[in-house]
């Protein structure tokens, strides 16, 4: 089943296990998701103590696993993930067959990620601001500055990248 993950209703009531993160990078609907949940890593050793709060943990009905699946692929619905700890306690088989479309989603979304950023690293950036809203200077511009400017078009030129951004020639 993989890593476990404990609950702590103190924590769920309070918020306690929340209070040390840094609340600029995570949403409410994220700290609600949370809320009570526990990592077995948190626990240093411990796992029948709430490291936050020093009240009782219980094991969760689901793994760390599914509990990140889960926020993933539902955005930190803890609806949905409250109503997935009870069906693993009613109707392991609907458990498992939901998990298996979760992770399934989840998979798809990891890859469509991957795609993209295999994609985007392919692209050319300016060296000076890193923008991507960048154009290949044609050998028609580089014939055009020749022609007007002679010997001071040396620097477009030998440039490849025009920035629309900065307006740099690289």
């Amino acid at each position: 089943m993989g890593k476990a993950i404990y609950f702590c209703n103190s924590c769920n009531e309070t918020g306690e296990n929340n209070r040390n993160l840094d609340l600029q990078y995570f949403t409410s609907d994220r700290l609600n998701f949370k809320r009570g949940y526990i990592y077995e890593k948190s626990c240093n050793g411990n796992t029948s103590v709430c490291p936050y709060c020093s009240g009782k943990l219980l094991k969760a009905d689901i793994s760390e696993e599914d509990y990140v699946t889960i926020g993933n692929v539902s955005n930190d619905n803890r609806q949905l993930l409250d109503s997935m700890a009870d069906l693993h306690k009613k109707d392991i088989i609907e458990y498992e067959l939901k998990m298996s479309q979760f992770r399934n989603q989840y998979e798809q979304g990891r890859q469509a990620q991957k795609q993209e950023s295999s994609s985007n690293s392919n692209l050319p950036k300016c060296p000076y601001c890193n923008s991507t809203d960048i154009k290949k200077i044609s050998g028609f511009s580089k014939a055009g500055s020749v022609a007007l400017f002679g010997i001071f078009s040396v620097g477009k030129v030998s440039k490849q990248w025009h920035c629309n951004s900065c307006k740099s020639d690289f």
